[in-house]
């Protein structure tokens, strides 16, 4: 009895021990499972990314025409756009901004007037100021209006002392210098103020319609491009229709059938942004000698401004995009169609 008894102990811990290692076999037989599993997916879209590759080399001159159509769709509403942020800057750096005139009050001594001129030069809000006196005011009349003759005989000067005032860019916005006016309006010394907005407004309103435009284009030709690329998409699957049906047919998911056809829309997006870059670079470079002489009649320094490295991967990733997006559409539509009878 002693021996059964002390034999079932061992018989279980034996069990046991056989139980936890075929457990611990089984675990370490799934973790390698998932590890093989996912280390064959990357492996299979390396190998259809470089067959996607290989297939647009060899068909290099539709390849490269299909890159042209695209590249020119996208760098259309990107140059609009790079054209609108130049004017903007051009009409920030350019000296008669919005200019505010404060006439003040005849009754106000030159003590007073130019008391005023130290206080606004301390104003965040103003870039500088400059006092017009009563007789500067006169004289400059005088010498503009041609009516020297009649203005010699009044016996006081009618015209009053201004100062004229140039906000700083930020306030050069209509918004921003219609604020500042009422400010400046609220002074106990100013009689009068006046804003000369008008060409500003005018130039927000057409970098408004700019920007409109370029959106709308932005708009249209991003559709264009996704149906390019779909109508490529298309006839690529139609030559291949014969493999992706044997590919079916020997148990081929629509995923499998479907990644070559959405990395030739990932190419094809991206080379696509490629040309654009290059053909927005080239625009550039023709237009920076004669926008630096003009830039030099008016005293100016101003240069173009291009796109920088954020802007490049920007536009790289747009296209990526689109290709991707025009493929997935035109995969899903047409594959469905494509079943083994």
């Amino acid at each position: 009895m002693s021996k059964i008894s002390s034999g079932k102990p061992a018989a279980g811990k034996s069990a046991q021990k056989a139980t936890q290692g075929k457990t611990e076999s089984g675990a370490k037989t799934a973790h390698i499972g998932v590890k093989a599993r996912f280390q064959a997916y990357l492996k299979d879209h390396q190998r259809v990314m470089k067959e996607s590759l290989k297939r647009l080399y060899r068909q290099s001159t539709n390849s490269m025409l299909t890159w042209c159509v695209i590249g020119i769709a996208l760098a259309l509403p990107v140059g609009l756009y790079l054209a609108l942020g130049n004017i903007q800057a051009l009409g920030q750096r350019f000296e008669g901004n919005a200019q505010i005139s404060l006439f003040l009050d005849q009754k106000l001594a030159a003590d007073a007037q130019q008391q005023l001129v130290d206080d606004l030069r301390q104003w965040q809000e103003i870039a500088t100021v400059s006092l017009i006196t009563k007789e500067q005011a006169l004289e400059e009349f005088m010498t503009l209006s041609g009516y020297s003759d009649v203005l010699d005989r009044l016996d006081t000067n009618p015209l009053p002392a201004v100062i004229e005032i140039s906000p700083i860019p930020l306030y050069n916005e209509p918004e921003n210098a219609q604020k500042l006016l009422q400010r400046l309006q609220e002074l106990p010394a100013v009689d009068m103020a006046q804003l000369d907005l008008a060409w500003v407004q005018r130039l927000a309103a057409m970098l408004k319609i700019g920007q409109r435009i370029a959106l709308g284009l932005v708009i249209l030709l991003s559709a264009g491009v996704l149906l390019i690329i779909g109508n490529t998409i298309r006839l690529e699957i139609e030559n291949r229709r014969d493999e992706i049906i044997v590919a079916k047919l020997v148990g081929a998911t629509d995923a499998f059938v479907r990644r070559p056809f959405l990395y030739t829309g990932l190419w094809y997006g991206t080379g696509g942004g490629a040309i654009a870059t290059v053909i927005i670079a080239f625009g550039l470079s023709a237009l920076n000698g004669p926008v630096a002489e003009l830039a030099g009649l008016y005293e100016s320094d101003h240069r173009l401004l291009g796109l920088n490295v954020s802007d490049v991967l920007s536009l790289w990733c747009m296209g990526a995009m689109l290709g991707l997006a025009g493929a997935w559409f035109s995969v899903t539509r047409h594959l469905s169609a494509l079943e083994p009878r």
